[in-house]
């Protein structure tokens, strides 16, 4: 008999791990690991054996695992014991242990947890402890869960999948029972307004097109003959593409040709080349005629263009950027004549936020496919119209309707949003921990979006800059690192160390880097005169503050679903650094950013339990409080420049004996203008 582990892709889906990662699971259960690190897919995937739990590193979401047994009549059968009200695998040789006996006697003794325990096959019981005083239930089943189809399953997903039924009950969205399904960092782009093109229009040649370092895409105008479709139908188990690029030779004028390259999404597939010699009418002929035939609509109506169903989609690419932001290790900073004016901790940090190849892993992270669609070339229109996609879908789980309907929003999203899913079939989206990752997926390409279109910014003498400065000067902020000696960056060490709360006492926080932030233009916005001004917390990825920096803190769209938004769609902030912290989802080790707002408040509208509508404020109320039970002390609080207030003091429950949702306070406005940066805090996780 050998063992085979087992993850919960969706609320209905167990995937098999390939033999080797299912030996090396089993090898360190064995050796007595509490933990186990290892990269599956080019992702960091961490195990928990005590919980049977896997997470992949960059996002920290959960999965469950469990161990099954392949027998001698080649079944893979599961022996689970009942904890609470959910089953859990047994450990690899206790597992082929009752497999070997239950055919053979109706009582044994096993090892279970580093103790011995008496399994009863007849009444289906297993009894532990210390005298054997507790009981629990076993079972035995087959195991449904599908083989990894490509050797070894893509484990890059960050969805938290959900293990309850996928019926969903309205009063599970409007009263959350804990902090996981909580606001998602709601930073996203308020308008969504379509981008201010430049006039320099680009595309780049197909990397698997032959001889294509001699041609380029074919630009006429404002018709850019570069168009990526796509299709996916979750019923077919199809998600694939169709390129279409009409070239023009680079080395002899007037040679054109037609390239197409087609397949499922995430791998070369199939391709062709069409010579067309000096014909240009007849290249753009076979191009056109081509992209009807995909998409039933014609290429030069394209910005009228309406998805025929069974057709393929067009995914909207900005092709004014003049080209996709260079994926390397770290931005390369070249040799050149003139050197960086900035102080070095500003370029050490502007290293940190700008590295593109960071921020393509936690696309990949997210099953986003970055080949099809790079990061920074999909359009506000795109990222808007999977919004429009995911509240559809929400609408579905809400009135439990998974027919028709449902797969054509879900068809709808991926078509719009590109995914890798290799050979297996797209997820499904049926729960709220899904839809709600999804989410998160358009946040990080919005904040993307902001970034790269910021890097778009026209400088004065770009020519005499150091790339450095470049950036800099792009992002339209002043960022002033203060000395550790300063009393500033002793008030945010006190702040950031008092308001660690014991809930999250997973990891420390060491402060690194405080810089003062003064972002063009917010001055004069700030709606100081609303009063009750507190500095607040704020967390988010270290990819998402490029984004942050140039455009602000944002709120979601109107087009976003209010799934995660625990009061509404706003910006949230927080009194306790650790409940902000969490949202930088970094590991052990690495840097985090978090920034400390000045938020105008005014009176708020205190609310003890989630309400979707809150950003609905009263009359006269400027901003809703979610209190929590534990709050930093009042008689601790400071204030500081004319009447800013800084909740620094020690955390102590709030015991007032009302019913409360949240463990932590939590600070929402509706209104960007009541909103400040005022530092940058940069801390090392440990």
């Amino acid at each position: 008999m050998e063992d085979a582990w087992e993850f919960q892709l969706s609320a209905k889906k167990w995937v098999r791990y390939e033999s080797a990662i299912s030996k090396q699971l089993s090898d360190e259960v064995e050796k007595g690991s509490k933990t186990f690190e290892t990269e599956i897919d080019g992702c960091n995937v961490s195990f928990d054996f005590e919980a049977l739990k896997q997470k992949t590193v960059n996002t920290k979401f959960l999965k469950p695992i469990r161990c099954a047994i392949l027998n001698h009549d080649k079944e893979y059968v599961l022996w689970e014991y009942q904890v609470s009200r959910r089953y859990v695998s047994f450990f690899p040789s206790t597992a082929i242990e009752l497999e070997q006996l239950h055919e053979q006697t109706n009582v044994t003794s096993v090892t279970f947890k580093g103790a011995k325990a008496t399994v009863s096959f007849d009444t289906k019981k297993m009894m532990y402890g210390d005298d054997e005083e507790n009981e629990t239930k076993i079972r035995r089943t087959i195991s449904d869960a599908e083989p990894a189809s490509s050797g070894q399953p893509v484990l890059a997903k960050d969805d938290q999948t959900s293990t309850r039924s996928t019926t969903k009950r309205k009063d599970d969205i409007i009263r959350p029972r804990d902090e996981e399904v909580e606001n998602k960092k709601m930073k996203l782009d308020e308008a969504l307004k379509t981008a201010k093109k430049s006039n320099e229009l680009f595309a780049d040649v197909d990397e698997y097109c032959p001889g294509g370092d001699s041609k380029k895409v074919f630009i006429e105008k404002n018709d850019v003959y570069s168009v990526m479709l796509n299709q996916t139908n979750i019923a077919q188990n199809n998600n694939k593409y169709f390129l279409c690029q009409l070239l023009e030779s680079k080395v002899s004028s007037n040679s054109y040709y037609v390239f197409f390259r087609w397949g499922r999404v995430g791998l070369k597939g199939q391709n062709s080349l069409t010579p067309c010699g000096d014909d240009l009418e007849k290249a753009k002929k076979v191009f056109c005629n081509k992209f009807f035939d995909k998409t039933s609509n014609e290429f030069y109506s394209r910005k009228k263009f309406i998805k025929v169903k069974g057709k393929y989609d067009l995914i909207e690419m900005d092709y004014s950027k003049s080209e996709a932001p260079k994926i390397e290790e770290k931005p390369e900073i070249p040799e050149v004549a003139v050197e960086s004016k900035l102080n070095q901790q500003v370029q050490d940090l502007l290293k940190l936020i700008c590295d593109f190849k960071k921020m393509e892993e936690i696309a990949k992270g997210f099953d986003y496919d970055t080949r099809r669609a790079p990061l920074g070339k999909l359009t506000k229109a795109q990222i808007k119209a999977g919004y429009e996609a995911l509240k559809k879908i929400e609408d579905c789980i809400i009135l439990d309707n998974y027919g028709s309907d449902f797969r054509d929003a879900v068809d709808a999203y991926y078509t719009r949003i590109p995914h890798y899913f290799g050979m297996r079939p797209p997820k499904t989206i049926d729960t709220l921990d899904e839809l709600k990752q999804e989410l998160e997926l358009l946040e990080f390409l919005s904040d993307i979006e902001a970034a790269v279109a910021s890097l778009s910014i026209e400088v004065k003498n770009v020519e005499t800059l150091h790339p450095l400065d470049k950036k800099y000067a792009q992002l339209k902020c002043d960022l002033e690192p203060l000395d550790k000696d300063h009393d500033r960056f002793k008030l945010v060490e006190t702040y950031l160390l008092k308001t660690h709360t014991h809930a999250h006492n997973g990891y420390t926080m060491k402060l690194k880097n405080v810089y003062e932030i003064k972002k063009h233009g917010e001055d004069q916005k700030f709606k100081a005169e609303i009063g009750n001004r507190r500095l607040l917390w704020h967390g988010s990825r270290i990819t998402n503050w490029h984004g942050i920096l140039s455009s602000g803190l944002r709120i979601a769209p109107k087009e976003a679903p209010m799934t995660g938004y625990m009061f509404g769609k706003g910006v949230y902030f927080a009194d306790a650094s650790s409940k902000s912290a969490n949202y930088c989802c970094a590991r052990i080790g690495e840097t985090g950013i978090l920034v400390l707002s000045e938020v105008a408040l005014g009176e708020m509208n205190q609310l003890t339990q989630a309400c979707y509508n809150a950003s609905k404020l009263p009359e006269g109320k400027f901003s809703t409080m979610g209190v929590g039970r534990f709050a930093p002390n009042h008689e601790q609080y400071i204030t500081i420049d004319d009447d800013v207030v800084v909740p620094c003091g020690d955390m102590i429950e709030q015991d007032d004996g009302e019913k409360k949702d949240l463990m932590f306070n939590e600070y929402i406005v509706y209104d960007t203008n009541q909103i400040k940066l005022r530092y940058l805090v940069e801390v090392e996780f440990n």
